[in-house]
């Protein structure tokens, strides 16, 4: 017995897993496998779709003139003809599209008719269940979800209800309640109007805090009707419209307790803000030079605007200076001073370059380039500079960074250091603003990744590495490309950790899909070829769903 309930135990188990595949490919053709790459669908497909529209275990598919969604390893729903396209919606239901392809070898009863299909196609909407069958077969010429509402018993946070408001081919217009838990249609709230409109140019939340005018014919009055849950059960409120200009629009159409308290989330203090009196405030310096010919004023304010000017003489010998517009902070000082400048002096001497930041904080001139790094990254801003001194027996420029005291932080060894993985040193700005603590450097023709604080993030050893340039809409497609010896990966900046997969593949990745299937940590890569197209999909482990044409 305790056999038996083990055994049982297991099977229920298993059958609450998702099996997750992967669409696998051989020569031109698609099927599907496991994540070991074992075939467990056929290769008898021209295209298998992913993405956001078949979320668990459904695809799309194509093959021939027929086009479908596979679910369970088998083929739920097969359509033939051109035109039709499906999304499995959070797992509640299929929804299906199908738009008429303009033939132009077709006769039509006149000009007019010819040149209405061919401007507007006959459009042809569908719902399906979960296993894959038409609910209502009579299909409709529009069909869209204007509200969702309950709690279902089959799917944690989801919705019970959908509320789908439809135009069948007569120009009648219906609203319908779908039940995910029932798979059906089980309540017609308005069938086959010949009117149907939001009494409102405003845009409203939902179906709850709207009303709608609704007439069932020309011979039937005018309608005011409102929808709401009552004991987790859809209902519609109407009321007939007594003249053509009583419409009886914004009252309401029925009465009730109203559940909870609207205003509870509201908390008003009354005295607007948190006082201030009594906290004593730090003290605070804007501080700028004003240059007027070879006359430089030094100029410092506080909050107050009580304004101190003094003459200011260059702490070196220049050939050369020039005001640059510098907004920072800079670190404040032992007695917790804050400063704010506005700009900057550079200085230049003997070829040299340097900075006057303050009054009494310079840069002597021993650069040959420098200019101004804001780093955005965490919650106060950060100003280094970056530095460029000329090899001496290469004359070639190396690059690095210091800190505002002129301590240096990232050594000056690199051929190039790029800014926000896109923007080289070799630019001619004078101040860079940092969004991203990663910067990529180069030396030696070898590339890799260090942070604004000098820690290594990716080893100085890859050929190259670039921005990924192409763009697939869905899928995640912005990184950058790692290149060595000829294999291609990726490395993505992420606040949750950056995602890194190692050069190991021959085809570059174009895109790759996120948390596959859902599971968390799955990113099913794209690999393509020279041309964009879709090759195979991989795993970062080097797995390739593809096999050799026989």
């Amino acid at each position: 017995m305790k056999r038996i309930l083990i055994i049982l135990l297991c099977i229920w188990q298993g059958a609450g897993a998702q099996e997750i595949l992967v669409p696998y490919k051989t020569g031109n053709r698609w099927g599907l496998a496991d994540l070991q790459g074992k075939l467990v669908v056929p290769t008898n497909y021209d295209w298998i779709s992913i993405g956001k529209d078949y979320p668990g275990g459904y695809f799309g598919f194509k093959k021939g003139n027929q086009s479908g969604v596979i679910y369970n390893r088998k083929e739920i729903i097969v359509e033939t003809g051109e035109g039709h396209e499906y999304a499995v919606l959070d797992e509640k239901f299929i929804l299906g599209r199908y738009k008429e392809k303009y033939d132009v070898n077709k006769a039509y009863n006149s000009m007019e008719e010819r040149n209405a299909a061919r401007r507007n196609p006959r459009e042809m909407h569908t719902i399906y269940n979960l296993k894959g069958q038409n609910i209502y077969p009579e299909n409709f010429a529009r069909l869209s979800i204007i509200d969702t509402i309950g709690s279902s018993a089959r799917l944690k946070k989801q919705s019970k209800y959908t509320i789908f408001y439809s135009v069948n081919y007569e120009n009648k217009h219906s609203i319908f309640v779908f039940d995910i838990d029932k798979q059906l249609i089980t309540k017609w709230l308005l069938k086959d109007y010949d009117k149907f409109k939001l009494e409102s140019d405003l845009p409203v939340l939902s179906m709850r805090n709207a009303v709608f005018s609704a007439q069932k014919d020309r011979s039937s009055p005018e309608e005011l009707v409102s929808f709401d849950l009552l004991k987790n059960t859809v209902h519609m409120s109407s009321k007939i419209v007594s003249g053509k200009n009583d419409t009886g629009k914004g009252s309401p159409l029925y009465n009730g307790d109203v559940k909870g308290d609207p205003s509870s989330d509201i908390v008003i203090v009354e005295s607007g803000r948190p006082s201030e009196i009594g906290k004593k405030r730090k003290l605070r310096y804007d501080m700028r030079f004003i240059v007027a010919g070879n006359s430089i004023t030094y100029s410092k304010s506080d909050q107050a605007s009580n304004r101190q000017n003094k003459d200011f003489t260059l702490p070196f010998k220049a050939d050369n200076f020039k005001v640059e517009v510098l907004y920072s902070t800079l670190p404040p000082t032992k007695d917790s001073i804050e400063r704010q400048i506005a700009n900057v002096l550079v200085i230049e001497s003997g070829g040299k370059k340097g900075l006057c930041i303050t009054d009494s904080l310079f840069i002597p001139p021993v650069y040959d380039e420098i200019k101004a790094l804001i780093s955005h990254g965490k919650t106060v801003q950060d100003l280094s500079f970056l530095v460029g001194l000329k090899d001496k027996q290469t004359n070639n420029m190396k690059y690095g960074t210091i800190d505002v005291y002129g301590k240096t932080v990232i050594p000056v060894i690199y051929d190039e250091i790029a800014i926000d993985q896109q923007y080289s040193s070799s630019r001619k700005s004078f101040v860079e603003n940092l969004y991203n603590e990663d910067l990529r450097v180069s030396i030696n023709k070898k590339s890799g990744y260090i942070t604004t604080t000098n820690q290594v993030k990716l080893s100085v050893e890859y050929d190259s590495i670039y921005k990924n340039d192409l763009n697939y809409l869905q899928n995640e497609s912005e990184f950058m490309v790692l290149n060595k010896n000829g294999k291609y990966g990726l490395l993505k900046f992420r606040y949750a950790g950056n995602l890194l997969i190692k050069p190991q593949f021959e085809k570059k990745i174009g895109y790759y899909v996120e948390n596959y299937k859902s599971k968390k940590g799955l990113n099913l890569l794209a690999l393509i070829t020279n041309e964009g197209q879709l090759y195979a999909y991989a795993t970062k482990d080097g797995l390739i769903f593809a096999g050799k044409e026989k």
